[in-house]
């Protein structure tokens, strides 16, 4: 060595789609729509509430998530979902759905990517993360893809695995993060 350490990980986390469980029922009091253009800003401050409580976040600009996000051409916004309260249009959690069409030409299959997936603290608890990620999975599926991936830091302070684990998904790879330290 010199001086690095591994300090946490990124698992790279893949499902089949062919045998999904019958997704969840949103919670009680919540309503599952979804994405559609006028919510471009909203998603991206909601995304921004529901990271700031992870290591190493920094929230996106206005210009960075258009950029990224909404005029990706990797963005499938018909397979976008947002929760919001009953009687409200506030976004209190999101998946934001992906396709990478290099990934059909490499492996012969039909791969869509979580791209971000988030609860807001207040709302986090209540089974939404898993009622719209299963809804997502079988809206995938009803497209016609055949595996859906995703990547979860390992200090995600929310339980993700746990939720990823409990909807199919498995670890496929992982990367090490190392850090250092230096004197100033």
């Amino acid at each position: 060595g010199v001086g690095m350490q591994d300090e946490r990980w990124t698992f790279l986390m893949r499902a089949p789609l062919d045998a999904l469980q019958p997704a969840r029922r949103m919670p009680s009091g919540y309503r599952l729509r979804v994405y559609d253009e006028s919510m471009a800003d909203t998603l991206r401050q909601a995304h921004n509430a529901a990271f700031l409580d992870h290591p190493d976040f920094t929230p996106f600009s206005e210009g960075l998530w258009r950029q990224t996000v909404n005029e990706s051409r990797s963005f499938r916004p018909h397979l976008s979902f947002v929760v919001c309260p009953e009687h409200s249009d506030e976004i209190v959690a999101y998946v934001h759905t992906a396709e990478f069409e290099g990934d059909l030409i490499a492996t012969g299959r039909r791969q869509v990517c979580v791209g971000k997936l988030g609860t807001l603290r207040g709302h986090r608890g209540k089974g939404l993360a898993t009622a719209l990620l299963g809804r997502a999975l079988h809206a995938y599926r009803e497209a016609g893809y055949d595996e859906a991936s995703l990547s979860v830091d390992s200090a995600n302070p929310t339980g993700a695995l746990g939720v990823y684990r409990g909807l199919g998904f498995a670890v496929e790879s992982r990367w090490t993060n190392y850090v250092m330290t230096v004197d100033a």
